[in-house]
């Protein structure tokens, strides 16, 4: 038993985490996995993807303005995506109401304050992006080192904050560094400041930035 092994998995969802074998079957076997559950009856042969059930784990969430307000969520594998709070139709809020804003592991999503159409997502490594809802296209604004200076290094899950005061800058926070854009997250205006000061192989890195909460003007780490 165990000299030799083959795999299964083929039909179904990577990064598997959970598995159930019927006791009374053996060939009976649910997988559960980055993207749900995927049960067979024939010990792998041939899967079915369960799709009918509302499985999802949230990293991080956003909202906007608007009223109704729209909450914006980074799901882990299955990338970002927005919708509303409530609605005025008397089906409720349906499953096309929600749309996709960008791939990978979603994390961060961010509404610009005074424009619910622009939004900030990121997905690992801060795979950063700014989405167009006017053109449902998203656009890279991940932030890269200076000329001559080490690249910036950014935690799995990297915060994303932008300020609720004029004129709502976004910040990026990497490994020892908060990258300060004043300009819609364009590269070519922006502001580093170094918080960590001396980097460690470690790998340190920075988990949440904020608003100080007495100063307008200052931001928390």
């Amino acid at each position: 038993m165990g000299k030799k092994f083959k795999p299964i998995s083929g039909g179904t969802h990577g990064d598997h985490h959970a598995l159930w074998i019927d006791p009374k079957n053996p060939l009976h076997l649910i997988d559960g996995n980055d993207g749900g559950i995927d049960i067979t009856y024939d010990g792998g042969r041939n899967w079915n993807d369960i799709q009918h059930m509302a499985l999802a784990e949230v990293y991080q969430i956003g909202f906007d303005m608007r009223k109704p307000y729209y909450v914006y969520c980074g799901l882990q594998d299955n990338g970002s995506w927005g919708g509303p709070s409530a609605t005025y139709e008397y089906s409720g809020i349906r499953n096309e109401d929600w749309y996709f804003i960008g791939g990978g592991d979603g994390f961060y999503a961010q509404v610009d304050p005074s424009d619910h159409n622009t939004i900030y997502r990121n997905y690992q490594m801060n795979g950063l992006s700014r989405y167009d809802l006017r053109i449902k296209r998203g656009k890279t604004i991940r932030p890269i080192g200076m000329q001559k200076e080490p690249p910036y290094r950014f935690n799995w899950n990297s915060p994303i904050h932008i300020s609720p005061h004029d004129p709502h800058p976004t910040s990026v926070c990497a490994d020892d560094e908060v990258v300060i854009s004043r300009m819609n997250g364009n590269i070519s205006n922006r502001d580093s400041r170094k918080i960590i000061h001396q980097r460690k192989p470690a790998f340190p890195s920075i988990k949440r930035c904020e608003d100080a909460k007495f100063h307008p003007n200052k931001q928390e780490i």
